[in-house]
């Protein structure tokens, strides 16, 4: 048996013990490292199963939205088409209603030029009185005579 010299001396057992503790921690470690190199191999298929799914994804997507672009155009052609047929249709009622406009305002106009007026009615009325009482004197003093 070997003594120890100095406090700081160890003993040929104690570094047996503690190699034997090491060993068992590097096995213990060594089977972590196990269970993750496997989980690393389970996690890469899975990535790998990923990946042929979505492999062919940017190309599916791409002609969806393409097919989704041209339908939009289709659509905005026939809502152009459509705005520029009832543009029209609004500009053609337009112009008929305003042709049937100056219509009714010559229609006025010459309405107007040949309406008469209470005073011109006055007057006439006035005219009609004055020659049946002239008639009327001559024909009284026709009989008369």
């Amino acid at each position: 048996m070997i003594m120890k010299t100095s406090p700081n001396d160890v003993s040929n057992q104690e570094i047996l013990k503690e190699l034997k503790k090491l060993a068992a921690s590097d096995v213990s470690v060594r089977n972590e490292l196990k269970k993750l190199t496997a989980s690393d191999i389970s996690i890469k298929e899975e990535l790998q199963r990923l990946n042929e799914k979505f492999v062919n994804l940017d190309e599916k997507v791409d002609t969806r939205f393409s097919s989704i672009d041209t339908k939009f155009s289709k659509l905005e052609e026939k809502i152009d088409g459509v705005h520029m047929e009832t543009m029209e249709a609004i500009h053609d009622l337009a112009d008929q209603t305003d042709k049937r406009f100056i219509g009714i305002e010559r229609e006025q106009i010459r309405l107007r030029s040949n309406m008469v007026t209470k005073e011109y009615l006055d007057d006439k009325m006035a005219d009609l009185r004055v020659d049946i009482s002239q008639n009327t004197k001559r024909q009284i003093e026709k009989a008369m005579l």
